[in-house]
């Protein structure tokens, strides 16, 4: 689904270089909203 592959390139992203704490912690909260739409909609 769309949602998935969100969370897979949000995990790619995160792990890359050059990504400041700051947007690390955007890419956390944007995991967690993708999580609780999956657990809903799942």
């Amino acid at each position: 689904s769309g949602l998935a592959s969100i969370l897979s390139n949000t995990e790619r992203v995160q792990k890359g270089p050059g990504i400041t704490p700051e947007q690390k912690g955007w890419l956390e909260l944007v995991k967690k909203d993708t999580y609780g739409i999956l657990r809903i909609l799942g």
